[in-house]
């Protein structure tokens, strides 16, 4: 896929947390498996986009109560 904004972190996985998407491992490397399946379970407005309530409704499926850091 051709990404319209490529994001280039080097320490990416530092950020990594229990309500994160795990679009990123743990030694940092993209994972598009995961990155599809966001778009798989939120996007019903458009298959390559999500609306603001799509993506509230993913932070809200993804969130782990007990992960104080990722909120």
């Amino acid at each position: 896929p051709a990404f319209k904004f490529p994001i280039y972190v080097k320490t990416i996985q530092q950020g990594k947390h229990g309500s994160d998407t795990d679009v990123y491992d743990i030694q940092g490397r993209f994972v598009p498996e995961k990155f599809e399946e966001i778009f798989k379970k939120h996007a019903h407005t458009r298959p390559d986009a999500l609306t603001d309530k799509e993506l509230g409704e993913m932070l809200k499926a993804n969130r782990d109560p007990k992960d104080f850091s990722g909120r």
